[in-house]
């Protein structure tokens, strides 16, 4: 591997220093990079069609100003497993749309097509010509040579064949319908910065709500919590209604040890006992409310053997943030500078952080908060 070049992308527009056992370097493509030395002597090899994903990784944590995470032997499969891409066609074009969408800073204005799109929206590069393609005869977004000044009329096959050879000489803009596509596929509540956390609540949880609720409002959002909200009648009116003025929610499938517990009944035909704990099932109805309302979940759950191997199957797939209870005594959030040397977090609270921002943005709430 060639040591003036990009260890991930190959490309010698780099600051290369060697600091410790760590290869550090700045990338124009991938941005802050830090890669161990036993990682690097297995990326070529063992890694070589998951290199974009890496890049993809560095690229958007330094984009979402996040700290650096250290590219080490030992992560990088759980890394890979984190860049998300898409599950289908549909999903794919719809990640363009919105990519182009956020990225017009007015109507009509035209976006230099930057071959290195392909690692924001997490696509792999050989897939986005036919992408592309597919937006432009749907009528969502027009293309143009760079140096030209209307639209290329050229037929679809023509387009494709010269976006694989050119990528960097096209621009791009969303077209009227794109628009409206784009505006449909934002939720009415993009702006919001409230988020609803699912959970078991109780005096055995209060560190873990603590953790999540700091993780939360480090990232700029309002966590909502059904026993400390103030409401009138059904509480189920106001954990419904709060999923719905969410951004997103935070989901924990934590499971309680079942135990059967005795209770006084004077009904002879009634049993004088009920089970208590086991899988909440509140958590799992109100994630899959919020799932049928088109909002991201973001699990969270225990890393004991109890909560783990009872996670159904239907939220195993999910990418679940997992915590022990050492990583729920702390919920301080450091800053990037007081995580430049060691940028993985180092409890729930940094962890869930991290996630929210890279898939979120930062939230509008600015918080101040010291150790």
């Amino acid at each position: 591997m060639d040591a003036n070049k990009c260890l991930l992308c190959g490309s010698s527009e780099l600051e290369y220093n060697k600091d410790g056992h760590d290869w550090e370097y700045s990338c124009v493509t991938c941005r802050h990079v830090r890669i161990s030395s036993r990682a690097k002597q297995v990326l070529a090899d063992k890694y070589k069609d998951k290199l974009w994903l890496l890049s993809a990784f560095c690229r958007k944590r330094t984009d979402s100003q996040l700290p650096p995470v250290t590219i080490y032997y030992d992560n990088i499969e759980k890394i890979v497993e984190s860049m998300k891409t898409p599950a289908s066609v549909t999903e794919a074009l719809n990640r363009l749309i919105l990519y182009f969408g956020k990225n017009s800073k007015l109507c009509g204005n035209w976006i230099p097509y930057d071959r290195n799109t392909f690692l924001d929206v997490v696509i792999e590069l050989e897939e986005m010509p036919f992408l592309l393609r597919l937006l432009r005869e749907q009528g969502y977004l027009v293309l143009r040579a760079s140096d030209a000044v209307k639209e290329d009329k050229a037929d679809s096959e023509t387009i494709e064949s010269s976006l694989r050879r050119r990528q960097d000489e096209y621009a791009i803009r969303l077209s009227g319908e794109g628009w409206k596509k784009y505006e449909s596929l934002i939720s009415s509540n993009e702006d919001s910065d409230k988020v609803f956390v699912a959970m078991w609540y109780s005096d055995k949880t209060k560190r873990v709500r603590e953790a999540i609720k700091a993780g939360i409002e480090a990232a700029g959002y309002d966590p909502i919590i059904a026993d400390e909200g103030d409401f009138t009648g059904n509480i189920m009116d106001f954990v419904l209604g709060s999923i719905r003025q969410s951004k997103f929610i935070v989901a924990d499938f934590t499971v309680e040890p079942e135990k059967i517990e005795q209770v006084e009944n004077i009904d002879p035909e009634k049993p004088n006992h009920r089970l208590k704990g086991g899988v909440r099932g509140g958590v799992y109805y109100e994630a899959g409310f919020a799932k049928g309302l088109g909002l991201e979940v973001i699990h969270t759950c225990c890393n004991d053997v109890d909560s783990k191997d009872r996670l159904h199957f239907d939220v195993k797939h999910e990418n679940t943030i997992f915590w022990t209870d050492e990583e729920v005594e702390e919920t301080y959030v450091r800053t990037l500078n007081e995580r430049q040397k060691n940028g993985m977090p180092s409890n729930l609270s940094e962890k869930l952080h991290d996630r929210i921002v890279a898939i979120f943005g930062r939230g509008p709430i600015v918080l101040q908060k010291t150790k």
